[in-house]
């Protein structure tokens, strides 16, 4: 059985071709990509992290027009011109773009460029609700209640945030959402219910893919679990995952393939069984954090809550919950405001900070009231560097040898270090930056007055002068 395909070959003529009923489907197939211009590959609609160079794309999809190879035959049509010539208007695109804004997989969108969109509605928004009577979704509403300690304000934080990224994914959210607490508690559950309500723009992945070169996980992705978050010794991982939060645009660089921006709609949610999973910024206001403090159930619990989720109701139930309960009373600018800062996100900022840091800032508080010298610490005080070394290595000399992060917590107590040359010695000193105009008149003051009022703001280590 054969039938007739009308098509364009690269010159420009339309040729008829006779193809079997097998050949017509391998068109079809082919009709699966569309030609990217940006990246002069063709890309699988479905799944774009599956790229072909022209070359690669008519070597794979050779057997759709054997007519074409035939010795002396006039045909000269090949799946790359199949796409790019016949189906010009709905296979040729500038770029991969990111738009929730439109349901269409093809927009003309700036310039009247055409894009291929990579948003697909989330298949658990809109469930037919006919095997999903009310309280459906009570079981599973009640568990996540337990996770996050019954705090009412955490709770409806969850479920505005989960809400707006199902029913506004026209806007990204500014923040993430973090969960810790011990193993085994079923916390995943929240992840795994709302991966169920996104379908295929979730995605899971181990905390090493956050600092790797390497990004197409990020690639047709709305919803990130990342699981099992444990980078408190890390200092790095908080800035290299900020942009992720912040950029409006994501470089996405593929192993081996062309590298290109697109627009930025990640939502993470982490989870960690550490009480800190990682070190966080001070003033942080991209996270927010709930220390889930509940103990593993028994087994039955668990079974129950399973087989409760698994029912046919619960997820339509659920989204149900979210669009008519939660969603029309959602903060107008819900995705552009900090989060709150919960007593657990508190603790976990004194925790992420350098010793060093806590150290000062002990120090400081001790010496708040002394007169200027006295101590390194003194208000309006000038310090030989070396004497703030020794007085860091008696307590955390092991820290030391962190440069960078010594360096790091130095700055964010705000200790200013300098070259400078007094009597005729060029010496490294120190004072604080709330105190940094007056300690450089001081330093500059090289009058005898001058030296006698520096000499009462210079603090002289005892044991040198021994």
């Amino acid at each position: 059985m054969t039938a007739k395909l009308s098509a364009i070959d690269p010159s420009g003529t339309r040729k008829v071709i006779h193809l079997s009923s097998q050949r017509i489907d391998l068109a079809n197939q082919i009709l699966q990509w569309c030609w990217v211009s940006s990246l002069e590959m063709f890309v699988l609609m479905d799944d774009p992290s599956k790229r072909r160079t022209e070359k690669m794309f008519n070597d794979i999809y050779l057997e759709a027009f054997p007519q074409s190879q035939r010795r002396g035959s006039t045909l000269n049509i090949t799946p790359s011109s199949y796409i790019r010539q016949e189906h010009r208007s709905s296979r040729v695109v500038d770029r991969l773009e990111m738009l929730p804004g439109y349901s269409e997989r093809i927009v003309e969108h700036d310039y009247g460029l055409k894009v291929l969109n990579l948003y697909r509605p989330p298949p658990g928004a809109y469930l037919p609700e006919a095997d999903a009577p009310e309280g459906s979704a009570d079981r599973l509403l009640e568990h996540i209640h337990w996770i996050v300690n019954g705090d009412e304000g955490s709770f409806r934080h969850l479920m505005n945030w989960i809400a707006h990224l199902v029913f506004r994914p026209e806007q990204r959210i500014h923040h993430g959402i973090v969960i810790s607490g011990r193993q085994g508690t079923g916390k995943s559950t929240i992840g795994d219910i709302i991966s169920a309500l996104l379908g295929s723009s979730s995605r899971k992945i181990h905390p090493r893919y956050l600092k790797a070169d390497f990004q197409d996980w990020m690639l047709n992705t709305r919803f990130v679990v990342v699981e099992e978050l444990k980078e408190m010794g890390n200092e790095t991982l908080y800035n290299s995952i900020k942009p992720l939060f912040t950029d409006d645009h994501l470089h996405i660089n593929p192993k081996g393939l062309p590298s290109f921006d697109i627009t930025n709609h990640l939502h993470f949610l982490m989870f960690s069984n550490h009480p800190y999973p990682m070190a966080l910024e001070e003033g942080d206001r991209r996270l927010f954090y709930v220390h889930s403090e509940v103990h593993k159930r028994d087994e039955a619990y668990y079974a129950d809550l399973h087989d409760h989720i698994q029912a046919p109701g619960t997820l339509k139930a659920f989204s149900r919950y979210l669009r008519d309960e939660v969603a029309p009373n959602l903060p107008e600018r819900f995705a552009f405001t900090a989060p709150p800062r919960t007593v657990h996100h508190e603790k976990w900022t004194d925790a992420s900070k350098n010793p060093i840091e806590t150290f000062i800032e002990e120090q400081r508080g001790i010496a708040e009231r002394m007169l200027p010298g006295y101590s390194i610490f003194a208000p309006q005080t000038i310090f030989y560097w070396t004497d703030l070394k020794d007085a860091l290595a008696e307590n955390h000399g092991h820290i030391l040898r962190n440069t960078t992060a010594t360096e790091s917590a130095l700055t964010k107590c705000g200790l200013v270090k300098e070259r400078r040359t007094i009597n005729g010695s060029k010496l490294t000193m120190g004072w604080f930056k709330e105190y940094d105009n007056e300690m450089r008149e001081l330093l500059s003051d090289t009058s005898k007055a001058g030296r006698e009022r520096l000499d009462r703001h210079l603090y002289l280590n005892p044991l040198s002068a021994l």
